[in-house]
């Protein structure tokens, strides 16, 4: 039996990586929102950087946050017309480049095979969703297929190196009988995760730790 893959626009914005060429003719319009995306990727992939697009939006002890990095993911962000683009954008690159640097430090690898075979399992749970077509228009507008698949491969691997980390993480928190690991159902019926609580507070630590300045060059 088909299920249906979660696909929130969101997790499009912020995991799918780029491809380089699109089609002459699509099946898709243009006002479809994946294909869009898409094609936005794309047109990001190609822009050439200028050297306005390296200045410094924020750094840190170990991390640089440039304006460029901040304004691919608005760009998606405001094509999906989500709130507070450029602020949440931000966020994103900045929790993602602190939790990439905790994982090279502790010494953290991600292998060739590892990234194939998660791209095998990405593909495998496309194939068999019932939105693949959502999925279908989004590949299509970001170059085809055989391109998507191969530049998805370096967000892959930095993907992969932070689970690696944060699931260590997760298992020292489990292990501390002192931790409370029981999920809850609070009334308002949210769902009550301690090790989500933990994973936010380990990050803003991660945060706090490079005396993050704001440069906006």
């Amino acid at each position: 039996m088909k299920k249906k893959v979660i696909i929130s626009i969101v997790s499009i914005i912020f995991v799918i990586a780029l491809g380089t060429t699109i089609y002459a003719q699509s099946a898709y319009p243009d006002d479809n929102l994946f294909y869009s995306i898409g094609k936005l990727f794309t047109t990001q992939k190609n822009s050439l950087k200028t050297r306005g697009s390296e200045k410094i939006y924020a750094k840190g002890k170990d991390i640089t946050i440039t304006w460029d990095e901040v304004n691919k993911i608005k760009e998606r962000m405001d094509l999906a017309e989500l709130k507070d683009s450029e602020d949440n954008a931000y966020k994103y690159v900045l929790q993602r480049k602190v939790l990439l640097n905790a994982a090279e430090k502790a010494g953290y690898k991600v292998t060739d095979q590892e990234v194939e075979e998660t791209i095998e399992t990405y593909k495998k749970n496309i194939n068999e969703a019932t939105n693949k077509e959502e999925f279908d228009a989004l590949i299509e507008g970001a170059g085809g297929e055989t391109k998507y698949w191969e530049s998805l491969k370096s967000t892959t691997r930095t993907t992969l190196m932070i689970s690696k980390y944060l699931t260590d993480k997760q298992k020292e928190f489990s292990g501390n009988q002192e931790n409370n690991t029981k999920v809850t159902i609070g009334g308002d019926g949210d769902l009550n995760d301690p090790w989500e609580d933990e994973k936010g507070k380990i990050i803003q630590k991660l945060i706090a730790e490079q005396d993050i300045k704001i440069i906006k060059e």
